[in-house]
């Protein structure tokens, strides 16, 4: 009876550690992306930047302009910010509003 009360308490803590490593991979996941979103914009600055430095410069003659690629970039900082700004306005207004009621001292003796 013992042997089948270990074998479920370590079936068990096999599966939370799985839980909880599935859990850290999918938190990780958007910065991964930003990380090779990243790895990407370095690569197309670098290659810019070695157009420039191989381009033949003469006189009067623009350096070549970077190609621009248009993304649609997410912003749930703003998203989630603007709910805690507001609170944090509500917050303060209601410090601002509380009256100054100085402490009383115990008498001296």
């Amino acid at each position: 009876m013992i042997a089948v009360l270990a074998s479920l308490v370590f079936a068990t803590a096999g599966c939370a550690s799985a839980a909880v490593i599935g859990t850290s991979i999918r938190d990780a996941l958007p910065a991964l992306r930003r990380l090779n979103a990243e790895r990407a914009s370095l690569a197309e600055d670098r290659a810019y930047l070695i157009t420039i430095i191989e381009t033949p410069r003469h006189e009067g003659v623009l350096a070549p302009a970077p190609k621009l690629v248009a993304r649609t970039v997410a912003a749930p900082a703003r998203v989630v910010a603007e709910p805690v700004a507001a609170a944090a306005r509500v917050r303060r207004g209601a410090r601002v509003r509380q009256p100054f009621i100085p402490a009383t001292l115990p008498a001296a003796a």
